[in-house]
């Protein structure tokens, strides 16, 4: 369960750590406007909420793991590729197709509810909140840390950290 848990931090690390870093790196250096700024941060919210649905009836027919591991691996392929991203076209990509991989929470609340007895079940249900609030409260605080560390583009280090995090979730996955 520890896993699954940790998958869901990363995800909701990966909606919040671009926030501190959102206006340096899209309006201050890329020179786009705040409402481009604010749809970037709003597109993988966005896909996120499209891909839950979808990945938890795709994880009802082919497998629950088999979902949440592919979507752990295309999660982690699209933080590196938001990491090297120097233009907006690209950033946006990377988000969406971020936030499509992080649909995978309710595929996560499917397996707890599969795997859990039911005298257990709000136990796991109120980690697996306690792991959304953690990350919405640690990805702003990781991605500012984060976000002065090396000599590429701020948000390189944040997102260079998530895809780790992501990796090993994917390989706790395995």
């Amino acid at each position: 369960m520890f896993a699954l848990l940790l998958v869901v931090f990363i995800n909701f690390v990966g909606i919040g750590a671009l926030i501190p870093i959102l206006p340096f790196t899209v309006v201050d250096t890329l020179g786009q406007s705040a409402t481009v700024m604010t749809a970037l941060l709003a597109s993988f919210a966005l896909a996120m909420f499209v891909a839950n649905p979808i990945l938890g009836w795709l994880s009802d027919r082919i497998g629950r793991r088999s979902v949440l591991i592919v979507s752990l691996f295309i999660g982690a392929l699209a933080h590196i590729w938001f990491a090297f991203s120097t233009d907006i076209v690209h950033m946006f990509a990377a988000r969406i197709l971020a936030g499509l991989a992080a649909g995978n929470t309710g595929v996560i609340q499917a397996i707890i509810a599969d795997r859990v007895e039911s005298k257990d079940r709000a136990k796991y249900m109120g980690l697996l909140g306690a792991a959304i609030g953690t990350g919405f409260v640690a990805g702003p605080a990781l991605g500012g840390l984060l976000s002065g560390l090396g000599d590429g583009p701020l948000h390189q280090a944040p997102f260079l950290v998530a895809a780790i995090f992501s990796l090993i979730a994917f390989g706790l996955a395995l």
